[in-house]
């Protein structure tokens, strides 16, 4: 049980850094995109000129609209990313110090991350439980 944690384990940590640094990647695009005046007068002529149907009342408002979500979008992104990372993180050093403590964090973080690290948090505890009687 204890291998299979730990495979579990490095496994989840390494899917942590890169998902995480590929959501802080996409988080980086879509803050670009909301902020970007080039995306905001192209949202403008796709509008204007019939490509889009929409039921906002005029150009200015789809674009602003639209820069909300990607704004939006872009801070939920950051929020995942950062969770996926501080995942891989507890990930290593439950591996290097096997705890209860470090368990849970894997669990409750990999909730939010790579559910393998929650899994390998779980035999982890379980296998800290067989250990100890």
């Amino acid at each position: 049980m204890k291998r299979a944690s730990n495979i579990l384990l490095k496994v989840g940590m390494i899917l942590g850094f890169v998902c995480g640094g590929l959501l802080l990647l996409a988080s980086l695009l879509f803050i670009i995109y909301g902020v970007s005046p080039v995306i905001r007068e192209m949202l403008i002529e796709l509008y204007n000129s019939g490509s889009i149907n929409s039921d906002l009342p005029d150009a200015e408002s789809f674009a602003a609209f639209f820069q909300k979500f990607f704004l939006s979008f872009g801070l939920v992104y950051i929020a995942l990313g950062v969770a996926c990372i501080a995942d891989a993180v507890v990930c290593s050093i439950s591996l290097r110090q096997p705890s209860k403590g470090h368990y849970l964090a894997c669990i409750i973080l990999g909730a939010f991350s790579t559910e393998l690290s929650l899994v390998g948090g779980i035999l982890g505890l379980i296998s800290l439980n067989r250990e100890n009687r």
